[in-house]
């Protein structure tokens, strides 16, 4: 496999240099090359200028395969450039192409991803990989990706969403003389010879506390969170305005997801005028999140371990697809995460609205990230010693003889975790805060808000789903006498060990807390009054056995009772007093159910 890459300045000096090319393509081949791949990545989607580029190589090598995208910016021998076009051949010897292209309209994109998919499934031969690009400013990719990905596929699957120089209006990608606004391009590369390894990471750290998307519109528009209008998150936490210029300023704080044992970057598009954030992926009901920023050092650092993790498998040649976030972040210190790359093989590849990368039954779309992807036909061909240049020690950030330079990168990095570090504390002391607010401090069980919060909660879920549930009411028997013949410290004793037995006889979703003085009330979900009542008299057992030291007895009585449909919270604990006092009536020690 050999690798160029370049720069369109005209089309006739390209044509001219493509010919040179083509004229040496047998140069260290054992035969003709067994096919040709052409990515062209353009910052313009000018389409008299997409059209003279793409025919040009066409028209010199009829036999290549031509792929490519629009984007926010391109990267040619792993330097990050703008405002142009960079071309990318890659000329294998033992592999060939399949290409496949289609457009699709929004809502379509789930069957489109399941026809990709049987159109590649259709190959006989092994695919050693498939290289997608789609235009995720006009579709929903993430829906296309499940299609692909239905059923399983035993390749990786890997590319980027096509750009627009942060327009956010119009991409393109491109399929040998197809141009697609509304669609996707796969290329299957079918190899018994072809190796390829993947790596990706992000380098963004979180800056707030976690939040809960609660509503969505369409799998990309997150209408609320927390219950609010999602775009306060950003007008509160950042004072970004809803006007023109939103993409812009929210691009560098992406929303950091946790799903499926991921932290999904989500990059907003735009926000909407009933006050929801309109993402470039997908976004659930129910996914947590922090809004966060990248830090420097971190992607540097990250950077320097995909290089030395791929100078080891010693590709033939690299493509980037990295998220246009990362340059508006690192800026001109973009190529400190770029060109290493260049160091250990040939790199190309472009700003992104989106990477992709997946295998099986599951593709990831991804957000801020870089992903890296290394190919080479064979075995490795040089040692990795020859392969990689190895900085030398000191080489780095903290070693640079430029006490100045890079000083922004040492700024951003140590606001980052003065951030971080306030977050965390914030957030343990509104977890103990919370913790104090919903426990009563003598007893370490929840208190009456808590269970009255746990009481509304069970009511809603059985109007919403018909699921029953009971509730115990409890009270210690004879609890003044012990108060007024051993003292108040005695009768606080007696509260604590009745708790502790509460807490160990009651079931993981069972809710046990101290109603009010020496008066107890479980909430018992999916439960039903028998089952309720078996638990009530073995913990009455459990309490008439206990050990009280001075005091010597202790005994409780219970009220036990199921939920009746339509009945309100004050209309249950009305009828759970009323079983209690049965218990009282019938001689106190005993349990009641109604």
């Amino acid at each position: 496999m050999k690798q160029h890459i370049g720069v369109v300045q005209t089309t006739p000096d390209f044509q001219s240099e493509l010919e040179v090319l083509a004229g040496g393509l047998q140069e260290g081949q054992p035969g003709m090359p067994s096919s040709i791949l052409v990515q062209l990545f353009f910052s313009s989607d000018n389409l008299e200028w997409i059209n003279q580029v793409t025919e040009t190589v066409l028209t010199v090598m009829p036999e290549a395969i031509v792929v490519g995208a629009t984007t926010d910016g391109e990267i040619a021998n792993g330097k990050t450039l703008t405002n142009s076009t960079v071309f990318s051949i890659s000329v294998f010897a033992k592999t060939t192409l399949r290409v496949v292209a289609d457009t699709c309209l929004p809502g379509e994109e789930l069957a489109l991803g399941e026809g990709l998919r049987d159109q590649l499934l259709k190959q006989e031969q092994q695919i050693s990989g498939v290289l997608f690009l789609a235009t995720p400013l006009s579709i929903n990719v993430s829906r296309l990706l499940d299609g692909l990905a239905s059923g399983g596929i035993n390749f990786p699957l890997f590319g980027g969403g096509a750009g627009d120089y942060a327009v956010m209006e119009h991409s393109l990608v491109i399929a040998n003389r197809q141009t697609i606004d509304c669609g996707a391009v796969v290329v299957a590369l079918v190899s018994d010879d072809l190796v390829i390894k993947e790596y990706t990471y992000s380098g963004w750290m979180p800056l707030t506390r976690e939040m809960t998307i609660t509503a969505t519109r369409n799998d990309r528009v997150a209408t609320e969170i927390d219950g609010r209008p999602a775009y306060d998150v950003y007008s509160g936490y950042l004072g970004i305005e809803n006007d023109q210029q939103f993409f812009l300023n929210s691009l560098e704080f992406p929303f950091l997801v946790k799903r499926d044992n991921e932290l999904l970057g989500r990059t907003p598009m735009k926000a909407t005028e009933d006050g929801g954030i309109h993402f470039i992926a997908d976004v659930k009901p129910g996914d947590k999140f922090r809004i966060g920023y990248g830090d420097p050092k971190e992607i540097i650092a990250h950077a320097k371990h995909a290089r030395d993790e791929l100078g080891e498998f010693c590709p033939e040649a690299i493509f980037l697809y990295t998220c246009c976030c990362r340059r508006f972040l690192m800026q001109n210190d973009v190529e400190m995460e770029t060109l290493p790359f260049e160091e250990v093989a040939p790199t190309a590849g472009f700003y992104t609205y989106g990477e992709f990368l997946g295998k099986g039954s599951h593709i990831s779309h991804y957000n801020s990230t870089m992903l890296v992807v290394g190919m080479r036909e064979g075995e490795p061909k040089q040692p990795v010693t020859d392969n990689v240049i190895r900085q030398k020690p000191g080489a780095d950030l903290a070693g640079n003889p430029d006490l100045y330079k890079n000083q922004h990168i040492r700024v951003v990095t140590q606001l980052i975790h003065f951030i971080e570090t306030i977050t965390t504390e914030l957030e343990d002391r509104n977890r103990e805060l919370m913790q104090l607010a919903v426990t009563d401090k003598l007893t370490g069980l929840f208190n009456r808000a808590k269970l009255d919060q746990v009481l509304d909660e069970e009511i809603v879920r059985h109007n919403r789903y018909g699921t029953e549930f009971c509730v115990i009411m409890a009270d210690i028997d004879d609890f003044k006498m012990i108060n007024d013949t051993f003292g108040h410290h005695k009768g606080d004793a007696a509260l604590v060990a009745f708790s502790d037995i509460l807490r160990h006889s009651i079931r993981v979703n069972d809710t046990a807390g101290r109603w009010g003085g020496e008066e107890f009330l479980i909430v018992l979900p999916h439960t039903p009054v028998d089952a309720a009542a078996q638990t009530a008299e073995k913990i009455r057992a459990l309490v008439a056995s206990g050990d009280y030291g001075e005091v010597k007895t202790v005994t409780a009585s219970f009220g036990v009772l199921a939920h009746k449909p339509g009945e309100t919270v004050d209309d249950l604990l009305l009828r759970a007093d009323m079983a209690l006092y049965a218990a009282k009536r019938k001689g106190r020690n005993a349990v009641v159910s109604l």
